[in-house]
Formats: C-alpha cells, structure tokens, sequence
C-alpha cells in the first residue's frame, strides 16, 4: 500500500511528502484523530518511504532490502509497541531506549510506532521525553493518539502533530465499496451512520 491507494486526509499525506521531498524529516510525530481515522495505515506508510532506500514520493522502491524486509515484517530498524493491557508502562519505553541507542541496519532511519499513545503512564512519557530530548539524527518517533489530552505537554511540545479529519460521506463510500466490492444499501447506510469513519463504516458494513 502506498499515499496513491489512501482516500481523503489530503493535508497530513501532502505534509508527509514535503519532509520526505525537501529531507526535513522530524525526529516525533503525533498522528491524533479517533480510532478507526487512518493513523495507523498512514503512519505504516510512512514508515516503509523512511525506511526505503529509493523512494519514490508516493511509494517505496520494493525491491531494496530494507523494502523486502519490511513487507516480510523482520526489519530490524522499525519497532512498534502496542498492547492488549490498560497502559503502557515505563519498562516499555525503556525497550526503546536501548534501542535507540543502536544505529540502523539497513536504513537511513529507524522508526518507531506506539500505538494507543494515550495508555503511557506518565513515566513511560517521562522516559520517552529523553529520547525526544536528545534524538539521535536517525530516530523516528510516531505516536498514535486517540485522545491528543492524554498526552503531556512536554511531549506535545516535541513533536508535530498531524491532525487527522473526518472524512465526507463520499469518501467513507468510496473506502467501503473498495472493501466489499458492491454498492448496496446495507453499504450507503454503513457510511451515513460512520460519523465521518471510515474504519467505523468497515466495521458497520461487515
């Protein structure tokens, strides 16, 4: 998958690009918006073009190695940390820590997601803080918050947010037709009762 298969979020793909195109690539994202928006997808996306050793502005080569190894999901410079608990706690961030502290492999970066960034306790953000503080030139942080206030104003500070919107009717039946292959009644009614979710609208449809 790549930017040309995404519908909708025109601004946080366009700003995406331009770090890409122009070579500013920050060292902490926020990618903010309910669950269900698009974070994760973009943001897995994203990963892949960093990763990439010639990517193109709107896909990754995949034919290079870090390319090869990431569709495989054994690259070791990208790391996600996610889980089923109720937070996610400092030893976890710690996990990052070291390893952050090891240059990358294959790539020019090494990219990390915490999904459900809003389940850090404060010390895992205070831990995570460091590393925002002093990043190495390689490092990569993508934070996925469902609830942007969950997050500590030192964090916010230190990175840039990319708000993701609610998308227009057309386009939740844009994605829900891709999916399922039909237009139906059952599939116009998922996408009016989506609130402007597309992954809601998926889940309605199915």
């Amino acid at each position: 998958m790549d930017f040309n298969s995404i519908i909708g979020q025109k601004d946080v793909i366009d700003a995406l690009k331009r770090s890409l195109s122009k070579d500013r690539v920050g060292h902490a994202y926020i990618f903010s918006g309910p669950a269900g928006i698009g974070k994760k997808t973009i943001s897995h996306i994203y990963a892949g073009l960093l990763l990439c050793e010639k990517p193109h502005s709107d896909s990754t080569c995949g034919k290079c190695t870090p390319c090869i190894l990431y569709e495989n999901g054994t690259n070791p410079d990208f790391n996600v940390v996610n889980t089923e608990e109720n937070s996610i706690g400092v030893d976890m961030i710690r996990e990052i820590q070291k390893d952050v502290a090891i240059r990358p492999m294959y790539s020019r970066h090494k990219v990390y997601i915490i999904e459900d960034a809003g389940k850090m306790t404060v010390q895992a953000q205070n831990c995570l803080l460091k590393t925002f503080e002093e990043p190495p030139a390689y490092v990569v942080v993508i934070l996925l918050a469902d609830n942007y206030d969950m997050l500590l104003e030192t964090i916010k500070s230190r990175a840039q947010r990319l708000n993701f919107k609610k998308y227009t009717y057309e386009q939740v039946l844009q994605a829900v037709v891709q999916r399922y292959g039909k237009d139906s009644d059952s599939v116009r009614l998922a996408a009016e009762y989506s609130d402007g979710n597309i992954g809601t609208a998926l889940e309605l449809a199915g």
